[in-house]
């Protein structure tokens, strides 16, 4: 068995995958949930997999998943990430979303979904990366929110 069983949420063309493959970690994907039908035919065809359009809005599988991502931009489909992960309790949940999220009009939403990952037994790490800074020729600020479950004893090989 995968070290790290990842659910992709709002998985696009499957950035976290490629970086977990670059990365040379140990991981399955256990479910790719996208609404996109042309993001999700890319992914297809990229990862050689046959998913199709999934609604998180409508999403309750019971899987058994260690590592939750999600990089939703809309505040409302945020509460739909926090409903799977209390229904899932993975050890790692990491949010990536652009810098702006930050800013005096979105910030209280960013706290309110810390708050409820607290509330859940998570702590949480804000991290504010630059793309340009890991060999990327684009200047693309985006954060990520990494979150571990409290007493889960997390060990990562690569990095």
């Amino acid at each position: 068995m995968s070290s790290l069983r990842v659910l992709e949420l709002f998985g696009g063309i499957g950035a976290i995958r490629k970086a977990l493959e670059r990365n040379k970690i140990d991981f399955k994907v256990i479910d790719y949930v996208e609404i996109d039908k042309f993001a999700v035919k890319s992914y297809n065809s990229i990862y050689d997999e046959n998913y199709e359009p999934q609604d998180i809005n409508n999403w309750d599988k019971d899987i058994d998943v260690n590592f939750i991502f999600h990089g939703s931009t809309r505040s409302s489909l945020l509460w739909e990430t926090l409903r799977i992960v209390k229904k899932l309790t993975p050890k790692i949940v990491m949010w990536e979303n652009v810098s702006s999220v930050l800013n005096k009009k979105h910030k209280p939403v960013v706290d309110a979904y810390l708050l409820e990952l607290q509330k859940l037994g998570y702590q949480s790490q804000l991290l504010k990366l630059n793309s340009s800074d890991y060999g990327i020729p684009q200047h693309r600020t985006r954060i990520y929110i990494v979150s571990k479950l409290q007493d889960a004893p997390i060990i990562i090989t690569h990095l």
